[in-house]
């Protein structure tokens, strides 16, 4: 086994196959993580922004002289409700 890794080839093919493994974990990591960061936004926006920028929205309306219909009613639906 000691001789097998003297030889230059070898050691560096046991290096390069290790760091893609690191790198394809760190960017796994990353993916899942952006993704969860981007559900927890549009929750958020979703659940405590949206009504007030509708009412922002009908404010300015108002403002400028422009009629509006009611906002849509906002309902939202979490499909990967986890806790079922």
């Amino acid at each position: 086994m000691r001789t097998l890794l003297l030889i230059p080839g070898v050691l560096a093919a046991i290096v390069l196959v290790i760091t893609q493994a690191l790198l394809a974990i760190k960017w796994l990591y990353r993916k899942t993580r952006d993704a969860e960061i981007t559900q927890h936004f549009i929750h958020d926006m979703g659940t405590n922004h949206l009504r007030h920028i509708y009412h922002v929205e009908t404010l300015i309306c108002q403002h400028l002289g422009i009629e509006v219909s009611e906002p849509p009613p906002i309902q939202f639906v979490d499909l990967n409700d986890k806790r079922k």
